[in-house]
């Protein structure tokens, strides 16, 4: 019902068995469609994400082998190249518990789901805080709904967990802020160390809140800080060095584009990909009307949350604004942040907010399984990353460039190694990953049939594969396998032990 200074948006009537079976709802059917997702994808790896499976499968086969100890000491004081260890130690960790095998499982590459998960709930215990329970419910539903986040959800980088464990930190924050006590201080410490050794980014999210928390309470902003160190500091101190040569390559860019562009592109793109075009709408609605939500009781909400919000977002967007290269999966650890204004403003409108969620969902679905352009920075900000894009919002791929086939023969060959001749590159208009070969190995690896894999147009291997062969080899198999895609085909065939010249096959 309406109040007299404003319009009620406490739902006193909504019980605790509706609104938890609600909350269910939403999280199996968020599960649901993710999964159909996941399974409907054939697509290779992105080349980032290469590099985390490969890391992750170090630490998966530590805990196969039963060290833990190594396990634990690695996850936080790892030496994996440039990025921190926690993330794929988790990812690690998650593999193993699945049972193994190829991470295109279900079940394995669904550890994506931990992340949007944990920022739903963060965001929905903030506003629950400072509003009420109906408010909290659209919030969460707001955090499962955001585009840039699903499409992150779905493949293995940090910036999936990154997003969720910042969102438990911004939690942090707000207790902290709201009843400053020791163990809330100490907390809020140990969410930032962990935040700092699932990926250096975390740094960009946190600097103004923190210098915000410190401003409010210096003594219990600088426990938090010491704890930070305590947690994350091993790490950082050994690899600052390193840090400073990957920050520094990681924002150089060769763009042309002028300041203006460089100015506007993250706000675009958060418009564009982080919150799509119905939730923009419905900030504007929130911009709008942003004078007439009260709470239940006729006062004005707490406006913590808002500053908090406001931080985390802006504070974001002003730290990726110096830095000259764009990465729009930069952005996600601001986007739930949203869901502190939208999930309030959804909760007074009525039926009419079940219209808004019910046109996100359609929209996500539609840019998640067909509409391929989605995920795409708008054309008018190419100048400003002129480098191969990344689309994590993309519709499944179903041309899994011919993978499938190569296992599946690789199961019925002798034993020895595998020659593929003229191996192509992967365009990075079908996907920013590493060339087709590279790929080769690992899948054979992870799938139980590790074998060598040789580049060569002369070697005779136990399975060999010639990119744009003839199928005239006189063997117990020979099959032909199209590669739309590519635009290309290539010819399985087993080896007899002699190479075209003589040769023999490699040992």
């Amino acid at each position: 019902m309406d109040h007299p200074n404003g319009i009620l948006i406490s739902n006193p009537r909504s019980g605790r068995f509706s609104t938890v079976s609600r909350w269910g709802l939403w999280v199996t059917g968020w599960l649901l469609v993710n999964g159909l997702w996941i399974t409907a994808d054939s697509g290779i790896l992105d080349g980032d994400e290469s590099g985390h499976v490969g890391a992750a499968e170090l630490f998966r086969v530590q805990l196969e082998s039963g060290s833990f100890f190594n396990f634990l000491c690695d996850a936080f004081m790892g030496d994996l190249g440039e990025y921190p260890p926690l993330f794929p130690a988790l990812v690690g960790l998650w593999w193993w518990l699945a049972g193994g095998g190829l991470p295109a499982v279900l079940w394995v590459r669904a550890c994506g789901a931990i992340g949007m998960l944990l920022a739903a709930w963060a965001i929905s215990r903030v506003v629950r805080d400072a509003h009420d329970a109906r408010s909290a419910e659209f919030a969460f539903g707001v955090v499962l709904l955001l585009p840039l986040l699903n499409g992150l959800s779905r493949h293995f980088m940090p910036e999936g967990i990154l997003t969720g464990v910042l969102a438990v930190v911004g939690w942090l924050m707000w207790r902290l802020v709201r009843r400053p006590t020791w163990q809330a201080a100490a907390c809020l410490g140990l969410g930032v160390g962990l935040a700092l050794l699932v990926k250096q980014s975390a740094l960009f999210t946190l600097l103004v809140p923190m210098v915000w928390v410190i401003y409010r309470m210096p003594t219990k902003g600088l426990l938090a800080v010491g704890v930070a160190s305590i947690v994350a500091g091993p790490w950082w101190y050994t690899h600052f060095s390193e840090q400073i040569v990957y920050g520094a390559s990681s924002a150089a860019s060769r763009a042309a584009a002028g300041i203006a562009l460089h100015v506007a592109y993250y706000p675009i793109v958060t418009l564009i990909l982080g919150l799509g075009p119905v939730l923009t709408l419905a900030l504007f609605g929130v911009v709008a009307s942003r004078d007439r939500v009260v709470k239940g009781d006729g006062r004005k909400p707490q406006s913590t949350e808002v500053v908090l919000a406001t931080l985390m977002i802006l504070g974001t967007l002003l730290v990726l604004l110096l830095l000259p290269k764009k990465y729009p999966r930069l952005l996600s650890p601001a986007m739930p942040w949203f869901a502190v204004w939208l999930g309030p403003w959804l909760a007074q409108q009525g039926r009419a907010a079940w219209a808004v969620v019910a046109s996100a969902a359609l929209w996500s679905w539609m840019a998640s399984f067909h509409w391929s352009e989605a995920g795409s920075v708008p054309s008018f900000l190419a100048s400003v990353d002129v480098g191969c894009q990344q689309r994590w919002l993309r519709p499944p791929m179903r041309d899994d460039l011919g993978f499938a086939s190569v296992l599946d023969a690789a199961k019925r060959a002798p034993d020895g190694p595998v020659v593929v001749s003229n191996p192509p590159d992967i365009p990075c208009q079908i996907q920013t990953a590493h060339p087709w070969i590279e790929h080769l190995g690992p899948l054979l690896r992870w799938s139980g049939e590790d074998r060598p894999v040789v580049v060569s147009s002369e070697t005779v291997g136990a399975l060999n594969i010639v990119w744009g062969g003839g199928d005239t080899h006189d063997t117990p198999l020979v099959e032909r396998v199209e590669v739309p895609l590519l635009s290309s085909h290539f010819v399985l065939w087993v080896g007899t032990g002699h190479g075209k010249s003589g040769t023999t096959v490699l040992p």
